[in-house]
């Protein structure tokens, strides 16, 4: 075989061998950190159980524990993932991410309401907005790694969707006169 043909196969290789992993928020990263690292980082989680709330600066913050109801493939007190509400909406280049790495979607039902989300699987992150403003941030687990919690993953999407349900309005009410 030719020297660049050789060279080129293990440049090949290599670059596919990289391991692709869970976007990070302050250190922690879904499937790899746990409830104890979160209590290191922010000194909280330590008295709930299942899911964890909390605010920090600008942000009200939710963490998804791994449990036996919601994902036995993992450790328990494993991080599923994490929500970032912000309570200043900002645009996606604010936040320094590059807007081709994500797929974008209209995350509402019914649809057409001005939402539009964003899904990056290669780095496990979700990006809601209304009107163009990014309001919330979701990190979950890399396309790759969410085999080990499948019903949890199941419809990554989910995590951004927003239903607005359908009321029907009732404007008179008829009853049997006896």
């Amino acid at each position: 075989m030719k020297p660049a043909i050789k060279t080129l196969l293990l440049v090949l290789v290599i670059v596919t061998a990289q391991r692709v992993e869970a976007e990070e928020w302050r250190g922690l990263a879904p499937l790899k950190s746990t409830r104890a690292d979160v209590m290191r980082v922010f000194n909280e989680c330590k008295d709930q159980q299942g899911s964890c709330e909390f605010a920090i600066d600008n942000e009200d913050i939710t963490i998804e524990f791994a449990g036996v109801q919601n994902c036995a493939g993992v450790p328990v007190d494993t991080v599923l993932s994490i929500q970032r509400d912000l309570r200043h909406e900002t645009t996606l280049e604010a936040l320094g991410f590059d807007k081709h790495r994500f797929k974008s979607f209209d995350p509402s039902t019914p649809q057409k309401l001005g939402y539009r989300a964003f899904i990056d699987d290669q780095a496990g992150l979700l990006l809601k907005s209304l009107r163009g403003q990014i309001f919330q941030i979701n990190y979950i687990a890399t396309e790759k790694e969410r085999s080990a919690c499948p019903n949890y993953y199941s419809d990554p999407r989910a995590f951004v969707e927003v239903f607005l349900p359908h009321f029907q309005i009732v404007n008179s009410v008829e009853c049997p006169q006896n």
